[in-house]
């Protein structure tokens, strides 16, 4: 969702962006989907427009999961807009399945947000409402090999069975079911 995220804030704004990548751990698929990231960066500079890209890398050995990555991302956020004051909004990608499944995210990272730091940061939701399929679309063929959504990879490589996996291969599959409608 982050890459659409970017995709759609660099076509439909003209504000400044700071793009943050929050680096889990040092393990050969954190550098496999770090190198994804630069190069999603790299295509979006030269086919949209010139952004910042910011990598902070943090680690807590005793969380794990989804709450791990919440709390870390936002922990990041939080420290990159202390030390930025020309940060105003944080955006956050997620989608209507995410909202879905983890109701409590928002009010955690609003609260985080408002009392956090020394002044207000807004939250911003671009892809506020749409499906999968919707935001995949936003994303350009090209780039969507190097979006990362498994959970648990087996030798970097997607399981196809994880929650993630299977959201994201339903959502191709509606892509190409809509792809084949004619008008």
């Amino acid at each position: 969702d982050s890459t659409g995220m970017l995709i759609k804030l660099l076509k439909e704004t003209d504000k400044k962006i700071v793009a943050h990548y929050c680096k889990i751990g040092n393990n050969k698929q954190q550098l496999q989907q770090l190198k994804a990231a630069q190069y999603i960066v790299k295509y979006c500079k030269e086919h949209y427009r010139d952004f910042e890209f910011v990598v902070t890398e943090m680690t807590f050995p005793s969380l794990s999961g989804v709450i791990h990555t919440l709390f870390l991302f936002s922990t990041a956020g939080l420290i990159l807009a202390q030390q930025n004051k020309e940060i105003t909004a944080v955006a956050r990608g997620f989608s209507t399945l995410y909202d879905q499944a983890r109701p409590g995210a928002r009010k955690v990272l609003k609260s985080l947000y408002e009392h956090g730091t020394d002044r207000k940061i807004v939250q911003l939701f671009p892809l506020e409402g749409l499906e999968k399929h919707e935001v995949l679309k936003i994303i350009p063929e090209e780039l969507r090999s190097y979006t990362w959504v498994c959970t648990k990879p087996l030798k970097n490589i997607p399981c196809a069975a994880c929650p993630s996996c299977l959201e994201r291969q339903k959502a191709e599959k509606k892509l190409i079911d809509l792809s084949k409608i004619i008008i």
